[in-house]
């Protein structure tokens, strides 16, 4: 066959000979963009689910990341407990989504803001307090709470980097996100 990514041969068990793993998945469709057609198109059935359940499942994630968020705050945790179980329980919502759901600068800091707000009307953040500090490592005199942004654009970042890395890396990729649908939507 021919590999759109790139114009060139792909061998008969689908391999590209060129481009490695991002080739290959741009040539299934899994990237979601062509090389020589600039526009997005989806192509497999997961795609195509993601494109009308993208809001949807933001949302949802959204929603969930916010009442673990509050149950954590409402518990009797006290403020250095508080903060690791956000970390590895509420902000772990949106760590999964990382790479595979389009977040946007404006919607994750207003995830953010958001949390902020939250943290405040439990008692748990000072409406003065400094927000450098909030985010600042326990170890250099902060609280260790993740930015969300940051949280997910590593997340991102590791699975370019695993997808570039390995040659069958997009068949964990696939497990990921269904697993993701069946978490958010219950459809698959």
């Amino acid at each position: 066959g021919v590999c759109p990514a790139c114009s060139e041969c792909v061998s008969s068990n689908g391999h590209s000979h060129h481009g490695g793993a991002l080739a290959y998945l741009s040539w299934l469709g899994i990237l979601g963009q062509n090389a020589n057609d600039k526009t997005p198109t989806p192509k497999t059935p997961i795609q195509k689910m993601l494109a009308i359940k993208e809001k949807e499942l933001k949302e949802n994630v959204a929603k969930e990341y916010k009442r673990r968020f509050k149950l954590i705050l409402e518990s009797k945790l006290n403020g250095g407990n508080a903060v690791k179980a956000i970390n590895t329980w509420a902000v772990a919502v949106l760590r999964y989504t990382g790479g595979i759901l389009e977040w946007n600068k404006e919607e994750l800091q207003n995830m953010d803001r958001k949390t902020r707000k939250i943290m405040t009307m439990n008692g748990a953040l000072q409406p003065r307090a400094s927000v450098a500090t909030l985010y600042l490592a326990r170890d250099e005199g902060g609280r260790g709470m993740k930015l969300v942004e940051e949280v997910l654009r590593t997340e991102e970042h590791g699975l370019s980097e695993y997808i570039k890395n390995e040659e069958k890396g997009y068949n964990k990729l696939l497990k990921s996100l269904t697993m993701l649908l069946r978490m958010c939507t219950g459809i698959l």
